[in-house]
């Protein structure tokens, strides 16, 4: 704020995008001025940096990132590294070495980074797993434990994860073992990590099968969301307090303009995804309906 000449900064039309112009607009005035825009300073130094792990076999030079995150007092960003100072990595001979860097981050600021090289092969999987519904069909078990990420190690390094297009699994059996499953079952599933043509690395997994926990997903927070709702007297975008969870203010009002409520109103809502609705609570005001019926489709 300029008080001399009662401007301030101004984000062109409140954008947030990065990049958006920032000007000078006019400040408020008046007898109750309200603010216009608000502004938060920040101390934009890095603190520190986040820890990177890079792993590369023997012989094989190490790929290094192009961009390092650090830390604030606030919280983080991305930093562009130009270039890596690897002449302490030996990748002739297996071990951890450390690679030094200058990264630079969208303030301007230089900080010092460092990247620890694991030189070796992969030796060891950690345990895969993915949760499923009891009753769930055996193509969308597959494909939930398929999407699990898998990590591997280099002897006792940190996890690396690696490309799920090198996972294999053995599904045999498996339909015939979660038609028989029931919440609180595991099923082990084993497979293979294709690290080259001749070796791989075995894997464990495993599928948890658990019961659904009935929760409200009439809430902000859901994906639910009204599209279409028949009503003949409203007020503003009330209709979107429809599913929002707090049953003490009105959200559909069927009264219309002739004094009487519509007879049969109706209102579509979206799930966002589809699930298993075990039951439906219905909340009114002044007039009790005399009934409700409930239909759904998967389209």
């Amino acid at each position: 704020l300029n008080a001399a000449t009662k401007t301030n900064l101004d984000v062109d039309n409140s954008g947030t995008t990065v990049g958006t112009k920032v000007g000078l607009w006019q400040s408020p005035s008046g007898t109750s001025p309200s603010a216009n825009q608000t502004w938060t300073l920040r101390n934009v130094t890095p603190t520190s940096q986040k820890t990177v792990n890079v792993q590369t076999a023997v012989n094989e030079k190490a790929v290094l990132p192009v961009e390092v995150t650090l830390y604030y007092t606030w919280g983080e960003g991305k930093a562009t590294v130009a270039n890596w100072d690897t002449s302490k990595v030996d990748v002739a001979k297996e071990g951890a070495y450390e690679a030094t860097a200058t990264a630079t981050d969208v303030y301007g600021n230089e900080f010092n980074v460092t990247a620890t090289v694991y030189v070796g092969a992969l030796t060891v999987s950690d345990p895969v797993s993915a949760t499923v519904l009891a009753g769930t069909s055996a193509s969308e078990a597959k494909a939930a434990l398929e999407a699990a990420p898998v990590y591997l190690h280099v002897k006792a390094s940190p996890a690396f994860e690696g490309d799920a297009a090198k996972v294999t699994w053995n599904f045999d059996g498996l339909d015939t073992k979660l038609a028989d499953a029931k919440a609180g079952d595991n099923i082990a599933v084993t497979g293979t990590y294709q690290l080259d043509d001749a070796t791989t690395i075995a894997l464990k997994g495993a599928i948890y099968v658990t019961a659904a926990t009935p929760e409200n997903v009439a809430d902000t927070a859901s994906n639910l969301t009204v599209t279409n709702q028949q009503t003949e007297y409203s007020k503003g975008d009330q209709w979107k307090k429809l599913t929002d969870g707090d049953t003490s203010a009105e959200a559909w009002v069927t009264w219309n303009s002739a004094g009487d409520y519509s007879a049969s109103p109706t209102a579509t809502i979206d799930f966002g995804s589809e699930c298993e609705l075990s039951s439906v609570t219905i909340t009114y005001g002044d007039k009790a309906p005399a009934s409700a019926k409930a239909e759904y489709t998967t389209d």
